[in-house]
């Protein structure tokens, strides 16, 4: 399946598909959109006749991902659903994940995203730009991956991150839901 072909309209909503690069990376970001609810997830692959394959564990990833190589794909499209709702589309890139998965492992916090919110945040008149693709959203999920590979020591921004834009940004958030 191309990358044209993902990218799925639902709800009159047009969103292009959230790019992977590995198995864990995937269930951290469906995780990550059930952080404090009791919800479940469920990942599945698209085939090329556009049915759907429930993928439970690595294992089974990894066979599609062998599946779609051997068949010259270039591309496996993925749908998540959160309580049995579709949620997101997914993408992993068959030949630019090793190359992207190679450059991710050098563990840079990103620095761009952390002005943009020390810039939007640390002000009086603060906007929090809160989706998942926006600058906080990516400064978290940075910071979990940090966390899970115990890294988190050693590196300052990230620390700044959790120390400083984190607790202002939901002290303005619980602020604003009071007003």
């Amino acid at each position: 399946m191309s990358s044209e072909q993902t990218g799925a309209i639902r709800n009159n909503i047009e969103r292009p598909p959230v790019e992977v690069t590995d198995w864990n990376e995937l269930v951290r970001y469906a995780q990550f959109l059930c952080l404090k609810a009791d919800k479940k997830f469920k990942i599945c692959a698209v085939d090329e006749e556009q049915e759907e394959i429930r993928i439970e564990n690595k294992d089974e990833f990894d066979t599609n991902i062998k599946y779609a190589r051997d068949h010259g794909l270039k591309s496996l499209a993925l749908i998540v659903y959160i309580d049995d709702q579709y949620s997101f589309d997914g993408i992993y890139h068959l030949n630019k994940s090793k190359e992207r998965s190679n450059t991710l492992k050098v563990n840079i916090f990103p620095l761009d995203k952390l002005k943009s919110l020390r810039d939007n945040i640390l002000v009086d008149k603060w906007y929090i730009p809160v989706k998942l693709d926006e600058a906080l959203g990516i400064c978290l999920t940075s910071t979990i991956e940090f966390v899970q590979e115990g890294k988190l020591d050693a590196n300052t921004e990230c620390k700044e991150f959790i120390e400083t834009i984190v607790p202002e940004a939901f002290r303005k958030i619980d602020v604003w839901k009071t007003l």
